[in-house]
């Protein structure tokens, strides 16, 4: 897949009937001048395409499927799927020391500034913050793949996240805040 321009390229989005792959579907269709092709994959057992890039928004138990199509075919993966597994983190690393491998929890910009801003929040022990995150209700992994992330970054900051104590809310992580679980808002607190 090296050396492709993006127009040699065939696109295939893996959980392409969710939320965000329906999006990124959408979005590369509209690009579409700029890949061979672009194909949704609902299950690689019926996939009879070839992909160069599979763009994968699935779910935690669909990631077999997929890592043993991108090593059989040495197709490289995007990945946007959160709630995985260390052992789906583990067969992420041995796949890419096959295929490019790119995984991120959120692919969004500003948390990627976010998260590089929390690591230096242990040089800023004098001060207090706190971080919030909403969600749509059909949020499917609690707490986010997102939440993890910046949980992981704050480590050996001297701050930490607490779980949510209002469950009948479905709330994520929370501070003792209760303003926004009383009024039902389905967000976490750091």
């Amino acid at each position: 897949m090296l050396g492709k321009s993006p127009a040699d390229l065939k696109l295939g989005v893996y959980g392409s009937t969710g939320r965000m792959g329906k999006q990124v579907l959408e979005v590369s269709q509209q690009w579409s001048p700029s890949f061979k092709s672009i194909e949704p994959i609902r299950r690689f057992s019926e996939f009879q395409g070839q992909a160069d890039v599979i763009v994968d928004f699935s779910l935690p138990q669909a990631q077999g499927d997929l890592i043993s199509y991108c090593e059989r075919s040495k197709c490289a993966l995007v990945s946007g799927t959160t709630g995985l597994s260390n052992s789906h983190m583990d067969d992420f690393k041995a796949l890419a020391e096959k295929v490019s491998v790119l995984w991120a929890p959120n692919m969004s910009m500003g948390v990627m500034v976010l998260n590089r801003m929390l690591r230096e929040f242990k040089n800023l022990a004098q001060w207090e913050f706190e971080l919030s995150e909403t969600h749509h209700v059909h949020k499917k992994d609690k707490p986010s793949g997102t939440a993890l992330a910046i949980q992981k970054n704050l480590e050996g900051t001297g701050y930490q996240l607490f779980p949510d104590p209002y469950k009948k809310f479905n709330l994520f992580f929370r501070s003792d805040n209760a303003s926004l679980a009383r009024l039902g808002v389905p967000s976490h607190t750091f």
